[in-house]
């Protein structure tokens, strides 16, 4: 009996002894590197969900209670008008455009200064008077038809932009029924209109009587393609060329193979008119007069100023594909 109560003690002793050999292997051990800043964090993450909680609870409690004066929910308009305006006095009373509050002098009377190079156009006081205006899609070749007097003389003379009027004008832009020029003096912007009761007089013009207006056909006689014309008649049409402009619509016309103008192509003839006494038709190409061909609006212009004084006039034209020659003589 005894024996066998040693032998459990050692036994006990024994385990004892190997137990607290693996205490002292785990306390042994590497420790983590920021292991004695685990209980720091841990107490202020407590901290921070404990103030949450007790702002959540206390907040109810700070919440103001509803505002004992009533609002009226339609507003006077002519308040708040009042109200916004009032915002803007000090802005108004500044003026920070005119801070001196001195009113300027007008830059230009109604008319504008005359002197003023870079104004806006005036009417011109140059001798010149606006006969009629052709409007093409290229602006530069725009032509304007304008009547120069003085020197003794009176000239009608088409003139595309850019072009110098008689020296005292230069040809800035061609609209219709109107144009702008420089007066060459001044370098002042300047424009001319073409009036609607604009009529020409010269010595070769008489005014229509009522029985020619009445029997046009008798102005021009036609024996095949030949036609007998009265000077005076011609001179009339000549001389009037804002109303003949009028009479007739033509477009240039461009050859399809080198693009460049071979004449010019009668688009619209109002009936009666010289034209059509004339025996030209809606549709007909005119390409020469008197054998020098028409290539450009500005020699159109010049050739049409040219027969005032020719005895005999012929007009090359092409006409559904074929050639013909128009003879007239003047008398």
């Amino acid at each position: 009996m005894e024996k066998t109560q040693k032998t459990f003690l050692k036994k006990s002793i024994s385990n004892r002894s190997s137990g607290g050999s693996l205490f002292q292997k785990l306390i042994s051990m590497d420790k983590p590197k920021f292991e004695k800043y685990y209980p720091a964090v841990i107490g202020v993450a407590i901290s921070y969900f404990a103030a949450d909680l007790a702002t959540t609870y206390v907040r109810v409690y700070t919440i103001p209670e509803k505002s004992s004066i009533a609002v009226s929910k339609k507003l006077n308009p002519s308040y708040a008008t009042q109200a916004v305006r009032g915002d803007y006095d000090p802005i108004a009373k500044r003026n920070i455009f005119n801070s001196d509050g001195l009113i300027p002098k007008p830059i230009s009377g109604g008319g504008g200064d005359q002197n003023d190079i870079d104004g806006p156009a005036v009417p011109t006081t140059l001798p010149l008077s606006l006969v009629g205006t052709i409007v093409h899609v290229n602006p530069a070749k725009s032509v304007a038809t304008i009547d120069v007097k003085g020197g003794g003389g009176q000239k009608i003379i088409p003139y595309i932009p850019n072009d110098e009027i008689e020296g005292i004008a230069i040809l800035l832009k061609v609209e219709r029924r109107k144009v702008f020029i420089r007066n060459v003096r001044t370098r002042r912007l300047e424009f001319i209109e073409l009036k609607d009761d604009l009529k020409f007089k010269f010595d070769l013009t008489k005014a229509l009587t009522p029985s020619s207006n009445n029997n046009k056909s008798s102005e021009v006689k036609q024996e095949g393609n030949n036609f007998t014309i009265a000077r005076e008649t011609l001179n009339k049409y000549i001389n009037n060329i804002g109303d003949v402009l009028q009479q007739a619509r033509a477009v240039p016309n461009r050859d399809p193979n080198t693009g460049e103008i071979n004449g010019f192509r009668l688009l619209f003839i109002k009936p009666d008119s010289i034209f059509s006494q004339l025996g030209l038709k809606q549709g007909d190409l005119l390409k020469s007069v008197n054998g020098s061909p028409v290539t450009s609006i500005q020699k159109a212009m010049e050739m049409y100023q040219s027969l005032k004084g020719a005895d005999n006039i012929g007009v090359q034209f092409e006409r559904e594909g074929k050639t013909e020659e128009f003879n007239y003589t003047v008398n």
